[in-house]
């Protein structure tokens, strides 16, 4: 090569590698950030949350036993839940859940607790243990969540059935598209198609919370005549967080302002009770 067009060639390949350097150093963080994922921690932290909720569901005259996976959401035992398994799905309106246990970790017992508020649009279900544990109980915090974007990936704990010891798997997935309608709402991919264990957080793979996956039903019109009204929605959708912390708030507040009932109602078809006796007459 001709010693004057040399310094040019090495000049042009030093300028080269840089340039691919640069490249590479600015895919990088994007290339960790879906690497970032640390399945041991999110096992670890996402499975301490999660409760499992035995109870009774009557209706119409029928008894069920029925154990369903729930999530905690405050030190004192604030459970979050689907309204899917407590009676809030098709055809289960007039179901009352009750004799309420919450196990968490090892416990085989359980702790007593109340179902205390519903919401039948977003699918969710809120339940309170009795009693406040010596010990704050783990929580996931829904205030301190992240926003996700379509693309991103998500994982959801869940726990596996007692044939596998109940032990925490990770599902994975990723957010195909973000609706506004009926509501702002993020629609999951198939890997996160966990229909059977509905109301379970999402996490980013910065273990940040980004909200929970439910399933919201159109209203009787809609559904009538084969209505495709929940087409491309087959894998449930996902609450952001925010949306379930304005819920709760919503929910507690209800729940406040409702009075526990202090007898049981009297039947229908019950005769009315005879009228005092005026005073001065025999009773």
């Amino acid at each position: 090569m001709n010693r004057f067009l040399r310094p040019l060639a090495l000049a042009s390949l030093a300028l080269t590698c840089t340039l691919a350097l640069t490249l590479a150093g600015s895919a990088t963080p994007a290339l960790a950030q879906a690497q970032k994922a640390d399945f041991p921690t999110m096992l670890d932290k996402g499975g301490s949350v999660l409760v499992t909720i035995k109870y009774i569901l009557e209706a119409e005259g029928q008894e069920q036993e029925n154990e369903v996976t729930g999530s905690l959401i405050s030190a004192d035992g604030l459970v979050l839940a689907s309204n899917f398994f407590f009676g809030g799905g098709p055809g289960g309106a007039n179901a009352t859940p009750k004799q309420i246990k919450i196990l968490h970790a090892d416990d085989t017992v359980g702790i007593d607790a109340k179902f205390i508020a519903r919401d039948t649009e977003l699918g969710l279900a809120w339940l309170k243990v009795n009693s406040a544990p010596a010990t704050p109980f783990p929580f996931v915090d829904f205030s301190k969540h992240a926003q996700a974007t379509v693309g991103e990936e998500l994982f959801a704990v869940r726990k596996l059935g007692k044939f596998f010891g109940q032990a925490f798997s990770i599902a994975e997935g990723r957010i195909a598209s973000v609706v506004t309608k009926p509501r702002t709402l993020m629609i999951p991919t198939i890997g996160l198609a966990t229909r059977s264990e509905i109301a379970l957080p999402l996490y980013n793979t910065a273990g940040q919370v980004v909200g929970i996956n439910t399933y919201i039903l159109p209203d009787e019109d809609e559904m009538a005549g084969g209505s495709d009204a929940l087409k491309g929605a087959e894998y449930g959708m996902i609450l952001p967080a925010k949306d379930v912390v304005e819920a709760t708030a919503k929910a507690l507040e209800n729940a406040a302002n409702t009075p526990a009932p202090t007898e049981a109602p009297m039947p229908m078809d019950a005769p009315a009770p005879a009228p005092a006796p005026a005073e001065g007459q025999p009773k």
